[in-house]
């Protein structure tokens, strides 16, 4: 399933890039960057951590909502899932981006 990684301004003035699969639907963000130019940092560090099972971090919030984190081999956050209905569908939004990159 093709993805591709998009960039934007966020309102906050920091740049962030978000993964997105065929459909348009985001899959995960970086956490921001103070400089547009970190752009392709941030990709990089993504397809890099991606590949390791063990920097996903899998959580879910009081309401039941799913969600991961992407963390670097240091143990730095930089990226967040959106969040998924159940931890099935999260499972699939991390194989997406593990096969993905």
């Amino acid at each position: 399933m093709p993805t591709r990684f998009e960039k934007y301004s966020g309102p906050d003035g920091l740049h962030y890039v978000k993964m997105l699969d065929d459909s348009g639907r985001a899959i995960l963000q970086c956490t921001g960057c103070p400089a547009e130019s970190n752009y392709t940092n941030c990709v990089n560090r993504i397809r890099s951590a991606a590949q390791s099972d063990a920097l996903y971090e899998r959580r879910s919030t009081p309401e039941g909502k799913w969600y991961f984190t992407l963390r670097s081999p240091e143990g730095v956050t930089i990226a967040v899932s959106q969040m998924h209905t159940s931890s099935a569908e999260l499972e699939h939004a991390i194989a997406l981006v593990k096969n993905s990159v």
